[in-house]
Order: C-alpha cells, then sequence, then structure tokens
C-alpha cells in the first residue's frame, strides 16, 4: 500500500490510511474455504422470468453450518413483457420462489430455509439457522423469479 500511498497527495494519503486503520481485520466467514459454490442468474429464452441454479459442496470432513452464508449473482432488471415492451423494473416487482433445494438423497426439501431477496442489480439467497451440510455433500437449488 505505500508504495502507491506515496504518490497521493499527503493530506489524501493520510486519510486512506485513517480510513484503513479503522476497517475490521477478521472479516468474512471463517469457514469459507470448506465449500465450493456455484451460483447462476440466468434469463428465460423471453426475458420474462430469471432461473437461479445453485450448489453449495462441503469440502470439509465435518458437518458445516450454513446459517449466515449468503449467495448473490447479478442480474438485469430490464424485462420484457408479454406484448414484447422492454422496461426497467424495481426491484420490488420481483417475486423469488425457491422451487427447490435438496441434497440429493436424503429427499428432504429446505426451500423453507432459504430467504430470497432482490436489490436493485443483485440477487441474493441467504440461509436459516436450521441448515447444515454433512461433509462431502451438495446442496443444490433452484429459484425462479
Amino acid at each position: 500500500r505505500e508504495p502507491i500511498l506515496g504518490l497521493m497527495d499527503p493530506q489524501a494519503a493520510e486519510a486512506v490510511r485513517s480510513a484503513l486503520a479503522s476497517l475490521p481485520t477478521n472479516v468474512g466467514c471463517a469457514n469459507a474455504n470448506s465449500f465450493r459454490v456455484n451460483f447462476l442468474a440466468t434469463p428465460s429464452e423471453d426475458f420474462t422470468e430469471y432461473t437461479l441454479q445453485a450448489s453449495v459442496l462441503n469440502t470439509a470432513p465435518v458437518e458445516m453450518e450454513l446459517q449466515g452464508m449468503e449467495l448473490v449473482a447479478n442480474y438485469s432488471s430490464w424485462v420484457r413483457s408479454d406484448d414484447l415492451v422492454w422496461s426497467d423494473s424495481d426491484a420490488d416487482t420481483f417475486q423469488v420462489q425457491c422451487v427447490e433445494a435438496i441434497i440429493p438423497g436424503q429427499g428432504e426439501d429446505f426451500c423453507s430455509e432459504v430467504v430470497p431477496a432482490v436489490e436493485s442489480d443483485l440477487v441474493t439467497l441467504a440461509f436459516g439457522p436450521e441448515m447444515s451440510l454433512c461433509p462431502g455433500c451438495t446442496l443444490q437449488m433452484r429459484a425462479t423469479f
């Protein structure tokens, strides 16, 4: 950082140093490297709906809690109506519905533990307090909005 800050105006550099010093040093998910995650928002062919597909693999040798984990993907707020008119829609006009959240072979659907949200150009799937994932297990999810 210092070589770059040395190129700045001294007052600006000091402001940046001060801001950096005030940031917490331990931020993030402590077990983040215990998961392999794929998450994608794909528009339908006619651009009237998005499909969210996600998978979360627990690579740890122990059961891992998913509470507090959020999966985030970008999407475009431009949608096309049935009469082929394009419009930029507000985030609150999108209704996210969990279609399926399963761990293959276990037969239970965990949609009730997935909390979806749409804000500006981001869609988020967050996990509730009862979600955990066994070692080597993969949670597969599908949602629409």
